[in-house]
């Protein structure tokens, strides 16, 4: 009878103890994505459109190629992972096997789709509000996170360019990104905004180096993340980091940041090139290396 009793101790206290740290992260984790009872993630990746051309064979049997939207596997794996962490990986769904629903509190739910699915309206002559598609996500999702840069993620695209829809104390994007055309290819650029907390016009060029950006902003009440590289490993790497989201928690708190960063090898870690915090004030709002 007592080794029973003690047997149900230990149990409710482990449950006990299984409780408080499903409960201690998943509000860490609402706070820092901004993610409201009800609220879940949208997580939205580039489009590219393959236009129609003709395909050859060994026979040499000519066909009309496919034609229509695609995405970039890269883009979608990084995304399932990350998808991965902040929901079924979480504490709270191990308690919810373990103990059920009721015990493990809410979950946090998240989507991916295509970045048109929130600005095929900003493009559409017919439509009666030019961003009632991005005023959906911004009203069903409690974070948005866009991954991949302005040139095939037009949720990007319309966040650097500043073009959603703001409140009056919302900021904008620290970043441009540019593609510019040489005689050995193109190089994209990634440049500091004018009017962003550094010498506006500075810029990290890929190429011989790649670099990536991860920045949180706030629009309208909603928390944004912006994951875009200089290539898809770039991009990619940019998602890895927002996956070790705890870290930037432990730097910047809930605060909005902007972060640069030149992609690593095998021979050297990925280095932080520019940050900034861009509400802060003082000391907190000098941006550099670190």
């Amino acid at each position: 009878m007592l080794n029973i009793l003690a047997n149900l101790a230990t149990a409710a206290l482990l449950a006990a103890v299984a409780l408080g740290v499903a409960g201690r992260r998943r509000a860490q984790l609402r706070s820092f994505f901004g993610i409201g009872r009800g609220g879940g993630l949208g997580i939205y990746l580039s489009s590219i459109t393959v236009k129609s051309s003709r395909t050859s064979s060994e026979l040499e049997i000519a066909e009309e190629g496919w034609t229509g939207s695609a995405i970039s596997e890269g883009e979608y794996r990084n995304a399932v992972e990350l998808s991965s962490v902040l929901t079924g990986g979480s504490p709270s769904a191990i308690v919810e096997a373990l103990l059920g629903e009721a015990a493990a509190g809410e979950r946090i739910t998240a989507a991916i789709s295509t970045s048109r699915d929130v600005t095929d309206s900003a493009n559409d002559p017919t439509s009666q509000n030019e961003w009632a598609e991005a005023d959906k996500a911004f009203k069903r999702d409690s974070c948005l996170i866009s991954i991949g840069g302005p040139t095939y993620n037009s949720l990007t695209r319309y966040l650097v360019q500043g073009k959603l829809r703001k409140d009056a104390d919302d900021l904008d994007s620290s970043f441009v990104f540019d593609r510019r055309q040489r005689a050995d290819g193109t190089q994209r650029v990634v440049a500091l905004r004018s009017g962003s907390q550094g010498p506006a016009g500075e810029e990290w060029i890929g190429g011989k180096a790649e670099y990536y950006v991860i920045e949180k902003i706030t629009r309208r009440g909603t928390k944004v993340f912006l994951c875009a590289g200089t290539s898809e490993a770039a991009t990619a790497e940019a998602v890895q980091r927002l996956t070790r989201w705890r870290d930037l928690a432990r730097t910047y708190g809930n605060e909005d940041f902007a972060e640069i960063y030149k992609l690593g090898d095998l021979k050297a870690r990925s280095e932080c090139v520019w940050w900034v915090r861009p509400r802060s004030t003082g000391a907190a709002a000098s941006p550099g290396p670190r």
